[in-house]
């Protein structure tokens, strides 16, 4: 069910399988819907699926924690309200959530729950690549893939049932390994379908299909670990590099069966401003049917609009080969004669860096070096307090349920002062790169520093917390009937309660911090992405200026007017401006954590898109 990106200290790479309800939890559930009503077999069929889809939807939540700034929401409710409308089915209303995690994943859960994490929006450079994970999660959807989970788990709990009855506990093993392999085979077929449906339905939507190809070469880029022979083997998703190749077959076979939509696509991706996508799928028009004339007069629009004029003539020209006296070919070829040459763009005024305490920084990414030392640890003997015998005793039990969720919470903090330090480190290493000085700059130095400083500060009271984790977790695995430590006493208890309150309290001033620490860095991010727009719009052609003010207005939800008028003091300030007013934040007041990365989200995606319209010196002549 889980998308096969992960971002972990800035590479990607396969992920574990989602979470699932136990296979308890699934015969309970069963077991009392049959049993509570006569229903017929799809009733309770949709019952199960509404509330498992409940449940899963809420342990999720709770885990990760959500996102539910509008600037995100409305993003992501539109793009995957138009990639789950061709769905056949539409039983259950398609929910997209955002998580708060820098994984970049995307769940689909039952009853139609859409889950797409805060690190894929974070790593998407357009809406036509998250059309594509999103078009994909909906195509688990579209395919009963949770009933047909249900159904092998109810199989292999059946025969395990059967083998105990049967005292052939020796085959207990062996069915282990069957039902690894099976379910390992299924979850490829269940992708690769997933990966077809979403081609289909991001077609269908007049989202770019070859965009998701596009993600997949990002993910490529990104993976330059070595695997080992079995880690292919135990994957629960199909080779990256051969879902690669097979979006890309799977998007050529429906262009050849349906041409007509993929020149609609490449009109719609005009009518955004995203003309270099528009050109790719033009050109893969006019691959696919070389005799067809409107690919070529769709890329001399392009060509126009981004005031390629040599570009748009030759265009012109092969239309005109194609089909003489074709007078939208002749019109265009005439806009451009009109047009002039290209103007070069202006020369790139080198940036300063960024300089910040390189003492703290430093300092900040050594706690989260020794957090990670800690986690594995902790992780250790996590896993040696599952093999121990569940005992009577509810002293016990209690410990072991408190620690899991001092666990849970110290996992989320330490992710949060790892990605700190991440950012830190490579946003201030990026500002070279930023031409705008001055106040923008001090702005974002006096961030950076206030993260970097709060961080410290989470990581130091996370790691005192994690310090008095062992010791709890040692003595419960060593606590209970023949156990080195014997029988849970009063006094042991109550010690190792005071340990447990003890780090619940450090966890608490942690997560005051981190997000203090997460608040400040994405300001400061925000800065930078406002700075590199400002800094694009100075060097560009007045045509080119006008594609950037187009894709703002098209993000923000703003008039081109209002934009071009806000946009005197720098096209950057009107998009930050817009970007936390759309976050929520009021007039003068400081943007909180989720406002903050709502608005860095939004910013970096818009520098991508305009960074994708940028035409490269060489195309100017210069």
């Amino acid at each position: 069910m889980a998308s096969d990106w992960k971002t972990v200290s800035g590479t990607v790479s396969p992920i574990r399988p989602a979470k699932t309800v136990p296979d308890a939890v699934f015969v309970m559930l069963l077991s009392g819907l049959l049993c509570s009503a006569p229903l017929r077999a799809e009733d309770v069929e949709r019952n199960l699926e509404a509330l498992v889809g409940r449940i899963a939807a809420k342990l999720a939540a709770d885990e990760y924690g959500t996102l539910d700034n509008p600037l995100l929401a409305d993003w992501v409710n539109e793009v995957g309200a138009r990639v789950a409308g061709p769905c056949p089915r539409q039983d259950f209303p398609f929910r997209f959530c955002i998580l708060d995690s820098p994984e970049a994943n995307a769940y689909s859960l039952p009853a139609a729950h859409i889950f797409v994490t805060r690190g894929l929006l974070a790593r998407v450079r357009s809406d036509d690549e998250l059309a594509g994970v999103l078009a994909h999660e909906v195509g688990h959807v579209a395919d009963r893939d949770f009933q047909r989970i249900v159904a092998r788990q109810l199989m292999f709990m059946g025969l395990h049932e059967g083998l105990q009855r049967a005292d052939q506990r020796s085959l207990t093993p062996v069915l282990g390994v069957v039902q690894l392999l099976n379910t390992l085979r299924h979850s490829r077929r269940q992708e690769d379908q997933a990966d077809l449906r979403g081609v289909e339905y991001a077609l269908a939507a007049r989202y770019d299909p070859l965009a998701l190809t596009a993600f997949f070469d990002l993910v490529l880029g990104a993976r330059d670990e070595p695997r080992e022979w079995y880690e292919g083997i135990l994957q629960t998703h199909p080779d990256a590099y051969r879902r690669r190749e097979r979006t890309i077959e799977r998007s050529q076979r429906l262009g050849r069966a349906d041409p007509d939509a993929l020149l609609a696509i490449a009109a719609d991706l005009a009518s955004r401003r995203h003309y270099s996508a528009a050109l790719q799928v033009s050109e893969l028009c006019h691959t696919l049917s070389p005799e067809d004339v409107r690919p070529l007069i769709e890329e001399a629009t392009c060509r126009l609009a981004r005031g390629e004029r040599e570009a748009c003539l030759a265009a012109c020209r092969r239309a005109l080969l194609a089909a003489p006296g074709d007078a939208e070919a002749l019109r265009l070829a005439a806009e451009a004669e009109a047009l002039g040459p290209l103007p070069p763009p202006a020369p790139e005024a080198k940036g300063e860096s960024l300089v910040v305490d390189e003492g703290r920084l430093r300092r900040l990414k050594q706690l989260a070096r020794e957090l990670e030392r800690d986690r594995r640890f902790s992780d250790a003997l996590t896993w040696a307090q599952a093999y121990r015998p569940e005992p009577r005793d509810w002293r016990w039990a209690y410990l072991v349920v408190k620690t899991q969720v001092v666990l849970m919470a110290t996992d989320r903090l330490r992710w949060r002062v790892t990605e700190a330090a991440r950012m830190a480190e490579t946003g201030t290493a990026a500002w070279a790169e930023v031409t705008v000085t001055g106040d923008t700059s001090a702005r974002a130095r006096t961030a950076y520093e206030s993260g970097v400083r709060h961080g410290i500060e989470a990581g130091k009271e996370l790691r005192v917390a994690m310090r008095l984790l062992p010791t709890v977790l040692a003595g419960l695995v060593m606590t209970g009937d023949g156990d080195p430590l014997g029988g849970m006493n009063s006094a042991r208890f109550a010690l190792m309660e005071a340990d447990l309150l003890a780090a619940e309290h450090q966890v608490r001033g942690a997560l005051e911090e981190s997000r203090s620490a997460a608040r400040d860095i994405a300001a400061a991010e925000v800065e930078r992405y406002a700075a590199t727009l400002t800094g694009l719009e100075a060097r560009a052609a007045e045509r080119q200026r006008r594609i950037y003010r187009g894709l703002a207005a098209g993000r923000l939800d703003l008039t081109e007017e209002a934009v071009t008028s806000a946009a005197e003091g720098g096209l950057g300030s009107a998009c930050r401006a817009a970007a936390l007013r759309r976050a929520g934040v009021a007039p003068g007041a400081e943007p909180t954590y989720e406002q903050a990365e709502a608005a860095r989200i939004i910013l970096r995606l818009l520098t991508c898109e305009a960074k994708a319209e940028t035409i490269p010196p060489s195309k100017t002549g210069a």
